[in-house]
């Protein structure tokens, strides 16, 4: 089966399922990047792009060279493309899958359904020839994708970064919040939350690290609620050195809401065996956490509710949780599990067969 993966760059937080996943013999994978271009804020945060033999770059293919690159080709998975040449040699393939996350996070209906009909119609312009199929990159986007042909034809899928299990010395009173700090990561929840759990016991603290343009309004609150001396903004942090120092909190903040197309911190908290708390807005809660490794909530009100169902927990209870929560990455979400799947979809799509093999997890089927 020739398969062609679209998409912007080709980057560490991709490179891991399509490593696996190019591991099946029957399979001639090209990963067709469009543009190699990392902004500044980005390259800071460790992202990088990388090679593989499988990779290849659109703007330093001539059309001949992309001509002969889509010939017999047999699946598309599509995510993002700017380059026209290349949306248009999508035309004919047998099966065209969208992976994407969602595209309304303006919070306005109309704003929101117009973003959607202009990515779709773009698609269904250049692309919808073939049979259709979309790999969620989020839990809202099927809703989008369903009416415009897309019904019953939605599968779970998402990011899947390479982690190490990582022991550390637990403090049972720490909290965590990492990544940049922006509106959209609801950031304040976290200082609500400790706000919150030093009512129940005041040893609890938080460390806060990060930069970003709502850093000054979180710090101006941290003051509001008299929590400066329970919390330490600790800056820009290399990614390894946070993953290093992860296993080592007590709980995990996932705070952002639906303009959060996925996050994968989400996975990385998880698979630390922290306590994880998730808003629910964001593209990856619905699909990585529940009540068996975790607590979601919605608004401030549904957190203070998790909260106390946290406090009640015994010490054997919060274990549970945490081997849950590290076993959630590492026997389901994980590269090995999704890329297997992902063959095992391809194969009975190219022998004309329906897929609904699995209810939970990637490339379960969404109903």
């Amino acid at each position: 089966m020739k398969v062609i993966v679209v998409s912007n760059y080709f980057i560490f937080h991709q490179s891991g399922i399509w490593d696996e996943f190019a591991t099946h013999k029957d399979i001639d994978l090209t990963f067709l990047e469009t543009d190699r271009s990392l902004s500044e804020e980005r390259k800071k945060m460790g992202y990088t792009t990388q090679t593989r033999d499988y990779v290849k770059t659109s703007p330093l293919l001539n059309d001949e060279e992309l001509k002969e690159l889509f010939e017999g080709v047999d699946f598309v998975i599509f995510g993002h493309c700017d380059d026209d040449r290349v949306r248009k040699l999508c035309i004919n393939v047998p099966y065209f899958i969208a992976f994407c996350e969602h595209l309304s996070r303006r919070r306005c209906w109309l704003l929101d359904t117009l973003a959607v009909i202009k990515w779709l119609f773009l698609q269904k312009k250049f692309y919808s020839k073939g049979e259709m199929y979309l790999l969620a990159q989020s839990s809202h986007v099927y809703r989008e994708f369903k009416p415009f042909g897309y019904k019953g034809h939605g599968y779970r899928f998402g990011y899947f970064p390479q982690l190490q299990v990582i022991e550390k010395e637990r403090d049972p009173f720490s909290l965590i919040w990492y990544g940049r700090v922006l509106a959209l990561k609801k950031v304040e929840y976290v200082l609500y939350a400790l706000k919150y759990l030093k009512k129940a016991d005041p040893r609890y603290h938080l460390d806060i690290i990060g930069d970003g343009e709502h850093l000054p309004k979180i710090k101006k609150l941290t003051k509001k609620l008299g929590l400066e001396d329970s919390v330490k903004f600790q800056g820009f942090m290399e990614h390894d050195k946070i993953m290093d120092i992860l296993p080592s909190y007590s709980i995990f903040m996932f705070t952002s809401d639906i303009r959060e197309g996925w996050g994968v911190v989400m996975n990385e908290g998880l698979n630390a065996g922290c306590i994880c708390f998730a808003n629910s807005g964001a593209g990856s809660t619905k699909f990585l956490v529940d009540d068996e490794c975790g607590f979601v909530f919605h608004n401030k009100r549904t957190l203070k509710k998790q909260l106390d169902k946290y406090l009640s927990l015994n010490a054997s209870e919060i274990e549970t949780m945490r081997t849950n929560a590290r076993k959630r990455i590492s026997e389901l979400w994980n590269n090995k599990t999704a890329a297997f799947r992902l063959y095992e979809l391809l194969l009975s799509l190219y022998n004309q067969k329906e897929f609904d093999k699995y209810q939970t997890g990637p490339i379960s089927k969404i109903k």
